[in-house]
Formats: structure tokens, sequence, C-alpha cells
């Protein structure tokens, strides 16, 4: 089966959106009173790609970290500018949400995996590069793109559509081999990175493609390398030690998971997912098949 790795936070976030616009086809209310449908779409999500790519096999990777106040080498770089323009005081009834998700996933046999001071991204690169499986990563979060390869493709849940690594160039316009230095040039608004002054999606395309000719200067080519280090997955989760030893130890925790129907309907009931108990034979047909998670990582 293909290994499932989803974006939990980004997923979480457009749940919780809808769910907050109103836009919800379905209100769900816990025993005590708290208001779930945030819960209920992220885990109708979760069933759908598992229809979707037949497959039971899933990871969900959240941003928290494990070890709290600890700055990793990327805030360290930018003196804490990397990510400052975030601002996390209004999602409290989210992370409440995001809580009651992690509470249930484990039900369903969905292995949950963290950083420890690193970032969500860092733990899906990992992923990415030990799996002897085939992997499709569920997101919407462009800096993952750079993970595709021949056994890693990446599912954009804005267009439902799969990218590849056949059709990488024609979904994303730069080959492969230039999108990390291109999203270093373009830098990244939302992680707060800076790109070079004057230079759009036509002429960061246009230097990846003629790298060399000497067009920049020496501090533009120092911009580029220093978001480089900001951007490339392949060694963030490298950088510490206990990082990997954390990742594996969270894999070896939950080595043989499964689908636990009795769990799964007492949480459903809990958590006011009426609809879920009602098709309780739907969900264990697709999480109760024989799961393969335990063999992945061996």
């Amino acid at each position: 089966m293909i290994n499932i790795i989803i974006d939990g936070n980004n997923l979480a976030y457009r749940c919780h959106w809808v769910a907050s616009s109103g836009k919800a086809y379905n209100k769900t209310i816990s025993e005590n009173g708290i208001d779930t449908t945030t819960t209920f779409m992220f885990l109708n999500s979760v069933k759908s790609f598992a229809n979707l790519f037949n497959s039971n096999n899933i990871h969900v990777i959240w941003d928290k970290k494990i070890k709290h106040g600890v700055p990793n080498f990327r805030k360290e770089l930018t003196q804490g500018e990397y990510k400052g323009n975030r601002t996390y005081s209004d999602l409290d009834e989210l992370f409440q949400q995001i809580h009651i998700v992690d509470e249930i996933l484990p039900s369903m046999g969905i292995k949950i995996m963290c950083p420890y001071i690193m970032e969500g991204d860092d733990v899906i690169a990992y992923l990415t590069y030990t799996s002897t499986k085939n992997n499709i990563i569920v997101s919407v979060d462009k800096d993952l793109l750079q993970l595709i390869s021949p056994k890693t493709s990446f599912y954009d849940l804005n267009k439902k559509k799969i990218i590849d690594y056949d059709n990488f160039e024609k979904e994303v316009n730069v080959k492969l081999e230039h999108f990390l230095r291109y999203k270093a040039i373009l830098g990244d608004t939302g992680d707060n990175i800076k790109g070079l002054y004057g230079y759009g999606e036509v002429n960061s395309k246009r230097i990846v493609e003629s790298w060399g000719n000497n067009e920049l200067t020496t501090d533009q080519i120092k911009i580029i390398d220093h978001n480089i280090k900001l951007m490339d997955l392949s060694y963030g989760y490298k950088v510490y030690p206990e990082e990997i030893q954390c990742y594996e130890k969270q894999l070896n925790d939950q080595k043989i998971v499964k689908f636990d129907q009795d769990k799964f309907k007492t949480l459903c009931k809990k958590y006011g997912l009426k609809s879920y108990l009602k098709g309780i034979q739907s969900w264990k047909n697709v999480f109760g098949q024989k799961n393969t998670l335990e063999l992945l990582f061996i």
C-alpha cells in the first residue's frame, strides 16, 4: 500500500476555516457541548484520502514540538524573524480540536508524529527519504514540492490534483532540480523569508535556468544561499541528533497500530460524531483492513 503522509496543521486550518465560516454541511456537538465540526471534517477528509489512494497506511504530522522553548537553527539564522509574522492567539479553539483529533486517530490505526525542536515539514521529509514504499504527501504547502521524487508525489488540496515526478514541470512551471533555488530567489511571505527584491516568478525562473551567467551580485547570491539553508528539507532534520532519535521512538512506539472499533465508537459518541456511528461499517471497511504500517520502516 502507498504511504499517505498528511500535513495535519495544514488540513486542520482548512477544516477550521470552513467550520468557522458556517459553510460546513454538518455541525457536530460533543457530549459536553463543544462544537466538534472541525474534527468531523478532518476525520472525514482522512477517510476520503484513504479511499482515494486505496490505502490505510497513514501518518498525520503536526507542527507542535515535543520539546518547547528551544529555537531551531532556522530561528537562529534569522535572529527570530523566521515565521515571526505568524500569530496564534486566535486559534485556541482550533488547537482544542487538534487535541480531539489526536485522541481519535490512534483508534483508526493512524500514526501521529511531531518534531522534536524542528518543524512538521522536517518530519514529512524524514518519512519520504526513509520510507521504502511509495509516498503521497497531502497538503497545499508548496515548500513540500521539493520532496517529490520517483517514489514521492504531492496531492494539492486546493487543486485536487496530484503533482508527481513526471508532471512536475508542467504543473509548477519550473524544473524539479531548479525548484529549491527558484523558491530561494522568490522568498516566502508565509514564512517571513525575503527573496531578491524585484524578482518575480518570470525572472526567478530565468535566473535558475541560466545559473552561473554572472548576472547576480555577490550580495544577491548570499541571500539565495541563506534562503536555501532555511528552505532545504533534505538536511534540516539531520542537524540535531535528538531529532531523528525522536522520530524513531515515535515510530517504534506506534509500530503496530490497528483499527479499534469499540474505542472508535466510544470516542465518536463522546464527541458527537453520530453519523460515523450510523455508518460504522464503512469506517471498518476502510481502516479495519489488515494494516501493514509496521512494515514500512523496518
